[in-house]
């Protein structure tokens, strides 16, 4: 865990959730604005214990569609094939962030969403209207939604997963927090599941006052979810981008008390 302090004890004190690798411009950016930081990342990433490479390289060798759920996809892609799996294919990413992860390895990027950079936003395209007998491969960490490939089968597509890497819960220590927890106002969360492991390591130790910060999160998906789980306060940021994220505290930040 990191804290870097800004000179104006009023400014944001911003808790961020994100993992080590992911964390970095964000709490430069936000560092940037002299705003103060506690990193504590509440998943860790590693390579997935059951990837065998020889069956996930024949079933991309032979796809119509690759699907790229995050940058986490497109580096644990990058790290174990070669991106002339990639030649014959369309290659769809959720998000821009994936999207240029993609296009700075020289994969060209058939489609995103313009819009709201989510797998529902992705699925509205006309591109994806009609599958049938379409060999789809979605690249991702273990479990997660599954919402885009029951929309793909729907369509007609025969889908499989190609798990890469695997997020499991940190081993993180809420004592850590304890010095920091009263001046914190806000907490970042990018996904739900950095929120969930939040409250598993951390609620034994605050309680109520966990859901009693400000939450920042990042689609409407997830402040459904933080609101079913108790946060009160929640503000929205439209895209996951550091810029989107430091424009919704600033535009919220003079509301807080």
């Amino acid at each position: 865990m990191s804290v870097e302090p800004g000179p104006n004890p009023q400014q944001p004190v911003i808790l961020v959730l994100r993992p080590e690798h992911q964390a970095s411009s964000t709490l430069s950016a936000l560092q940037q604005k002299n705003w103060r930081t506690v990193h504590f990342p509440t998943i860790t990433i590693s390579d997935s214990p059951e990837l065998d490479k020889q069956y996930i390289s024949t079933k991309l060798d032979h796809a119509n569609w690759v699907f790229f759920i995050s940058r986490n996809a497109v580096n644990y892609f990058l790290k174990h094939f070669s991106t002339e799996l990639l030649t014959s294919c369309k290659v769809a990413a959720v998000g821009n962030a994936t999207a240029r992860a993609l296009e700075q390895a020289n994969i060209k990027v058939t489609l995103k969403p313009s819009a709201s950079f989510t797998s529902e936003a992705l699925l509205e395209s006309p591109m994806l209207n009609n599958l049938r007998n379409q060999q789809v491969v979605i690249i991702r960490g273990n479990g997660g939604r599954e919402h885009l490939a029951e929309s793909l089968k729907a369509r007609g597509a025969e889908v499989e997963y190609a798990e890469l890497y695997q997020r499991e819960i940190a081993n993180q220590d809420c004592k850590r927090l304890l010095k920091h927890w009263p001046e914190i106002n806000i907490i970042l969360a990018t996904s739900n599941e950095l929120l969930d492991n939040l409250l598993l390591l951390c609620r034994d130790t605050f309680g109520e006052t966990l859901c009693k910060k400000t939450l920042l999160v990042i689609s409407d998906r997830m402040a459904a979810h933080a609101n079913k789980i108790g946060f009160q306060s929640i503000w929205q940021a439209p895209t996951a981008s550091d810029k989107a994220v430091i424009e919704t505290i600033q535009k919220n930040t003079p509301l807080m008390h």
